[in-house]
């Protein structure tokens, strides 16, 4: 007699969708939703977990409120190194914050274009190398000035001659330590230039696929314009923006503290403060400053006389009008106004 067999037999057609179902019907839901720790540990309540996902090319992810600390930072700096660059070329200058944005290295580069006026600089005290970019045509009218030219508009699009790349130089070197000044109150920083290209096609000084910040400005003076580009690998900026963060913490903590222990004593009394009074007059070009001579006559409208600015540690605190009291200048407080 043949020997029984414990083995189960299974039809030649394979298991069926309905023995399917019955499988899976027999586990638990609980079985379904095991969480295991780098230790094989058990996490006991998975859904007091939060997923996110991560990127292991690119390990530094800033996070909105870091990139717009970031962007409020970059907005000052446009504005600085305008009237620096003002100053530099003698001739009025604007510039204007037009992107603000992360991209890869491989996208970062192909948009610099042929031919560019690139150098690529480094911070001293943090690895990595950033990427500045001019556009030609802003290059060769700036050299124009440089030389005594009146930098008109040009549809020039060529490279820079061995004399104008040293003059550029002078320019770039503004813009550069300009930028690292924006960071002193956090991690003190000092540029170098370590190099120049006319083609962003063969740079690598970065990986193809990691992060860059990428900081844009528009330069316009008399019908110029041009845009000038900073790119900024992810992790040369991730210790700047983490000690930007840790100030911001360090600053609400302090301000907390100082809410709770907050008292006045009467040894305050006798503190003597500086007081002085303004008016908010009108704007004037930087040529027109740079044009100033003693004995010329600047007009002022007769409404500033009921708007004068009284500063306490120079923040306005109040509003008067400016008259005459027992043969002495006196100011009227009319209004209280907290900076």
């Amino acid at each position: 007699m043949a020997e029984e067999s414990d083995s189960v037999e299974v039809d030649e057609e394979g298991i069926n969708q309905n023995e399917i179902d019955n499988l899976f019907g027999d586990v638990s839901s609980d079985d379904l939703n095991v969480v295991l720790r780098c230790d094989g540990s058990r996490v006991k309540n998975p859904s007091t977990l939060a997923v996110q996902k991560y990127d292991f090319t690119n390990p530094v992810i800033f996070s909105e409120v870091d990139l717009q600390k970031v962007k409020s930072r970059s907005e000052h700096f446009a504005h600085y190194l305008g009237g620096h660059l003002s100053m530099f070329l003698r001739k009025e200058l604007t510039l204007q914050l037009t992107k603000f944005e992360s991209n890869s290295y491989k996208n970062f580069t192909k948009d610099l274009g042929e031919p560019a006026c690139i150098r690529l600089f480094k911070m001293q005290e943090i690895n990595g190398v950033c990427v500045f970019n001019i556009s030609p045509r802003l290059a060769v009218s700036i050299v124009e000035i440089l030389l005594g030219g009146q930098g008109l508009s040009t549809t020039d699009e060529r490279d820079l001659t061995d004399i104008e790349k040293a003059l550029i130089d002078d320019a770039v070197n503004i813009v550069v330590e300009e930028f690292c000044r924006q960071w002193e109150d956090v991690y003190p920083v000092s540029p170098k230039i370590i190099g120049r290209e006319s083609s962003g096609r063969f740079l690598q000084t970065s990986p193809k696929d990691s992060l860059m910040l990428t900081i844009e400005m528009e330069a316009t003076f008399g019908d110029v314009s041009g845009f000038i580009t900073l790119g900024l690998p992810y992790y040369t900026m991730n210790p700047i923006v983490q000690q930007l963060a840790e100030k911001d913490k360090d600053n609400k903590i302090s301000l907390a503290d100082g809410a709770k222990v907050s008292s006045w004593h009467s040894s305050y009394d006798n503190i003597n403060v500086p007081v002085s009074a303004e008016w908010d007059t009108f704007d004037l070009s930087i040529n027109e400053v740079l044009s100033l001579r003693a004995g010329d006559i600047l007009e002022l409208p007769n409404e500033l006389i009921s708007n004068v600015l009284l500063r306490v540690e120079g923040k306005v605190c109040f509003e008067g009008e400016v008259g005459v009291e027992a043969d002495k200048t006196a100011i009227k407080i009319t209004h209280t106004r907290m900076e």
